[in-house]
């Protein structure tokens, strides 16, 4: 189903916490540098892990893990020629986009992030 940004905001402010795939075409207008980050995600729910004083623990599990998966995070600001709205991509989805995985991008350096979207 094809949904432009305003359906998707409409849908979101309902309510409605039913997941729907849709299909919204939208141009990339800028990349949010400062809130892409890489991060340690838990092994069993994905959630990111946090540092305690001599591991890290999974908030979510309530436990510390020993399986780390590596994944990232980024922040678009895209436009669709009536609404602009931000769109956040985890890592499967930002890999799809970018072509690259966790491994292949520091997104520490702003240039990196912004080079593998173009």
């Amino acid at each position: 189903e094809n949904w432009n940004i305003e359906k998707i905001l409409e849908y979101i402010s309902g309510g409605d916490d039913q997941e729907k795939e849709v299909i919204c075409h939208a141009k990339i207008m800028d990349i949010s540098s400062r809130k892409c980050r890489k991060y340690l995600s838990c092994g069993t729910c994905s959630k990111m892990l946090e540092r305690s004083q001599t591991s890290l623990i999974c908030n979510t599990c309530n436990k510390s893990t020993g399986i780390r998966i590596p994944r990232f995070r980024v922040e678009l600001l895209v436009g669709d020629g009536g609404k602009t709205s931000t769109f956040v991509l985890f890592d499967r989805d930002a890999r799809k986009l970018t072509n690259t995985s966790v491994e292949d991008i520091n997104v520490s350096e702003k240039l990196k992030v912004r080079e593998v979207l173009k």
